[in-house]
């Protein structure tokens, strides 16, 4: 439930794409060049990326011989009658996608992060605190969830989205509706 507080880092749209996940969304599988299984959105744009690898220049994820499954899916994919590689799906390069936050890993229950707080008007998930989350936590009993209250809603509070602006510099109108507001990220 943190991957999508005001205060982590992963970027507004991404959040919504997690808060959008229904359990058909999800899969795992092998395109890690650990060779180790991931869950993951099957959305992820890492999935179906040709990214030239960079391995080298990052230093993630070599081998003691200094290769990368990437390289190996990379070097035999075929290229389009324009000569650029086609989509590799069997391996992704993790050290770029990790990197460009493309890698939508999650857990089996991330489809129920919506149950977890409110629509607003626009049709976007309203974004909570980690304070609100971690209050969800410590006081809810019978396995209720604690949803924002009217209050969290307000224009002044959705317009803060808890990295002190470094995220977006975004705000509310005065009508209430998302306005380059990093927490209301409209998906297209």
């Amino acid at each position: 439930r943190f991957t999508i507080a005001k205060e982590c880092g992963l970027p507004a749209n991404v959040k919504q794409i997690y808060l959008q996940a229904n359990e058909a969304d999800i899969e795992v599988n092998l395109s890690s060049p650990t060779g180790y299984p991931m869950r993951m959105l099957k959305s992820s744009p890492s999935l179906s990326s040709n990214t030239k690898p960079n391995c080298e220049a990052l230093g993630y994820l070599l081998d003691r011989n200094g290769q990368c499954a990437y390289h190996q899916a990379w070097n035999s994919a075929g290229v389009d009658e324009k000569g650029r590689k086609l989509p590799i799906r069997e391996k992704m390069c993790i050290c770029y996608h990790f990197m460009k936050y493309n890698t939508y890993t999650c857990g089996q229950n991330v489809y129920r992060l919506k149950d977890t707080t409110t629509v607003l008007p626009n049709g976007q998930f309203y974004i909570p605190s980690a304070e609100h989350i971690f209050n969800d936590y410590r006081y809810s009993t019978e396995h209720e969830i604690l949803l924002p209250s009217p209050k969290q809603l307000a224009p002044e509070e959705t317009s803060r989205n808890g990295t002190g602006g470094k995220e977006g510099s975004g705000s509310l109108s005065s009508s209430g509706t998302a306005k380059d507001d990093p927490t209301l990220v409209t998906l297209s």
